[in-house]
C-alpha cells in the first residue's frame, strides 16, 4: 500500500492497535512515524515476512480490497464491488 493509504489506515484504526510498517526507504518510515505517532503505536519491520510475523490481527490480510475500502469510506459514498 502507498504512503497515503497507510496514513489513512493509521488514523482510522483504534489508537491501541499497533500499526506495522515496512519500507525500503528509511526516510519515508521516519516521516510516517513522526506524522502519525499521535495516532497510536507504530512498529517497523525489516521485511514483509517480519511484518506478517509481527501482525497480531490478520483482519486486513483477510479482507478483500472492496471490503477494506467500504470500511474506510464515508457512508455517503458507495463502492460497487463485483465478484
Amino acid at each position: 500500500m502507498g504512503y497515503g493509504m497507510a496514513r489513512n489506515l493509521r488514523s482510522k484504526i483504534d489508537k491501541d492497535t499497533t500499526f506495522v510498517v515496512c519500507d525500503v526507504n528509511q526516510e519515508a518510515i521516519d516521516k510516517f512515524k513522526a506524522e502519525m505517532s499521535d495516532h497510536g503505536p507504530i512498529e517497523v519491520a525489516k521485511n514483509g515476512f517480519e511484518a506478517v510475523q509481527k501482525a497480531v490481527s490478520r483482519l486486513l490480510l483477510a479482507m478483500s480490497y472492496c471490503q477494506l475500502m467500504a470500511r474506510l469510506t464515508d457512508e455517503r459514498r458507495r463502492i460497487h464491488c463485483s465478484p
